[in-house]
């Protein structure tokens, strides 16, 4: 069978479900379904749907390039993040720190990457406030003392973590830092 396979050998009454447990030449038939009607929908200009299929596979070919591209060069970045963070989590000083880029659309690098423990990823990816009125006062301390570290990336996330908590101790860290910015 060529691929994609022609269209005047197609035959309707293979591509109906089939009950049961299907055989390997049956899941053959009914892939070969999918793929008729997936090239079926493609632009008329196209000369043929092979052409279009290598068009597709060009197109998700470049990025998955741009994807391993962009993980060697988080690879390159990891040893310098672990030694900065002491392979602990940059905000709670936790363990099981993870890579966090806080910039994915950017270039990666020292300034746009984080090493953060579960519990500070999720809360760097939550948005909705009613998880942030859930959380206790004293599961978010630590934001405190991580808003005076010296890395403006750690410094910038604490302040923008510490915005969302809302408390009372939270808002006057954030004026102190407004004041100190100021000065």
């Amino acid at each position: 069978m060529s691929f994609p396979p022609n269209t005047s050998s197609f035959r309707p009454s293979i591509c109906r479900a089939q009950n049961g447990s299907q055989t390997a030449a049956q899941m053959r038939v009914s892939l070969a379904c999918k793929l008729r009607a997936a090239t079926a929908v493609l632009p008329v200009h196209v000369k043929s749907r092979r052409a279009a299929f290598r068009s597709v596979l060009r197109v998700t070919s470049g990025g998955r390039q741009q994807f391993e591209d962009r993980q060697k060069a988080l690879s390159l970045l990891g040893k310098d993040l672990a030694k900065r963070a002491r392979s602990r989590c940059e905000l709670c000083e936790g363990s099981g720190a993870k890579l966090f880029d806080t910039s994915p659309k950017a270039e990666p690098s020292l300034d746009t990457l984080l090493l953060l423990c579960e519990r500070c990823t999720e809360m760097n990816t939550r948005t909705d406030g009613a998880y942030w009125r859930g959380l206790d006062d004293r599961s978010v301390r630590f934001l405190e003392e991580s808003v005076w570290s010296e890395e403006p990336i750690i410094k910038s996330t604490s302040l923008m973590l510490l915005k969302k908590v809302g408390s009372e101790w939270s808002k006057s860290t954030v004026e102190m830092i407004a004041d100190m910015d100021l000065d």
